[in-house]
């Protein structure tokens, strides 16, 4: 656990972002909520508006589906297009509204 909190007490800002785009980081433990606490005090780290303690329902939904379908690459896949959802989710559930570290952004992602 300890090289886990050391890698996020060092890991640049956008890359942690990145990290917590793709967990439900509402189960976070202790130590690592600490981590987060302590690098918005320093600011050297700011969480984007949209993320906060207890996710979205959508946000929770789709990593489950994406932990049911597996890697990215079969998310990036045909396979999101035969689900029984909503054309308008497609790109939702791809996450596509997450930029890599280091892709330019465009603004905050919308909820």
């Amino acid at each position: 656990m300890s090289m886990v909190v050391r890698g996020l007490e060092e890991a640049p800002s956008e890359a942690l972002t990145y990290l917590l785009e793709m967990v439900d980081w509402s189960t976070l433990g202790r130590p690592l909520r600490d981590v987060l606490e302590q690098r918005q005090k320093m600011k050297t780290w700011t969480p984007p508006a949209h993320l906060g303690w207890v996710p979205s329902l959508l946000h929770l939904c789709r990593l489950r589906l994406r932990a049911h379908l597996g890697t990215d690459v079969l998310m990036r896949s045909p396979a999101v297009t035969q689900l029984p959802v909503p054309l308008l989710l497609h790109d939702h559930l791809l996450f596509a509204d997450i930029k890599a570290p280091g892709e330019p952004h465009s603004g905050s992602p919308s909820d």
